[in-house]
């Protein structure tokens, strides 16, 4: 006996009706509308626009497998490549920020 099958006999779904594109697509750009609306009032609400990228000092930074950093000229840390597949970073700042919302996890081509 075989997933599904009763009596000897399988059962075979019958398959979906196809989509309409034209609905679809207007039901796509009504939900994109008021999605763009949403986000809108939300930010209004808050009062926060896009972010700004601040520099900070870097005070301390290490990771867990022991890898090394380079700070570099544009103030930004370099690892030496020595980092574990799944590494924990470690980094303490000092700026005049109320609020990290990101860190920029940089590129993996430098």
């Amino acid at each position: 006996m075989t997933r599904g099958e009763i009596f000897g006999r399988a059962i075979v779904p019958s398959p979906p009706p196809k989509p309409d594109q034209a609905e679809l697509s207007k039901k796509q750009t009504a939900w994109r509308k008021r999605s763009l609306a949403r986000l809108e009032k939300a930010r209004q609400a808050t009062g926060s626009g896009r972010g700004e990228w601040l520099p900070v000092k870097y005070v301390e930074y290490d990771t867990k497998s022991g890898a090394g950093f380079r700070l570099l000229d544009d103030n930004t840390l370099l690892t030496d490549g020595r980092g574990a597949a799944n590494e924990t970073y470690r980094i303490l700042i000092r700026g005049d920020v109320k609020q990290v919302a990101a860190i920029s996890p940089g590129r993996a081509d430098a």
